[in-house]
């Protein structure tokens, strides 16, 4: 899928994703809980690629809304499969791409409200980062202070920090601060 997405060959990606999911509806009771729910977490991430890659935003917006039920239902198995929570932050980007700040709020909070152990450190960092962005965007700066100092506190209880763990949220701070 990934290189039918690099091609752009977009009704050839858009056939593979229908079969998969008919392939995953069909075989749900045959097939492991994970192995549904991977399969199902493929399907929904490249279709989001896939509407994206043509500059759908709007169908890609609509989809996401259809599907949300869907979607929030593969959290269910999500100890099995710490990966299912790239999910919900590419949607979350894929939101905020679209102006739509409060959805992608919605979807990074999915994220941010779970237990820290289950996701993996990563996925979680980049999370509460760009939480951060979300809440510059809405104004919110107020709640970013709180939550900057939070993220510092996490971030040095892990220890080495990256190069975008450091500056980012140092970057919001600073622009936060002058409340444009």
């Amino acid at each position: 899928l990934q290189n039918i997405n690099n091609l752009g060959k977009w009704q050839e990606m858009e056939l593979i994703i229908e079969s998969a999911n008919n392939f995953a509806d069909k075989q749900q009771k045959k097939i492991l809980g994970v192995s549904f729910m991977l399969l199902k977490f493929v399907v929904h991430q490249f279709k989001i690629k896939l509407l994206m890659a043509q500059k759908l935003f709007s169908k890609a917006d609509v989809w996401i809304m259809q599907q949300r039920k869907e979607i929030l239902a593969l959290f269910e198995n999500k100890e099995k499969e710490k990966n299912v929570y790239i999910l919900p932050l590419s949607i979350s980007v894929n939101c905020f791409i679209l102006g739509k700040n409060e959805a992608a709020l919605y979807w990074i909070r999915t994220i941010l409200n779970d237990d820290r152990n289950s996701i993996r450190n990563d996925i979680y960092n980049f999370s509460a980062i760009f939480n951060l962005m979300i809440h510059y965007e809405l104004g919110n700066y107020s709640l970013m202070e709180s939550q900057q100092q939070s993220l510092q506190r996490y971030l040095a209880e892990q220890g080495k920090k990256s190069d975008f763990e450091t500056l980012v949220p140092n970057l919001l701070r600073k622009m936060s601060e002058r409340k444009p």
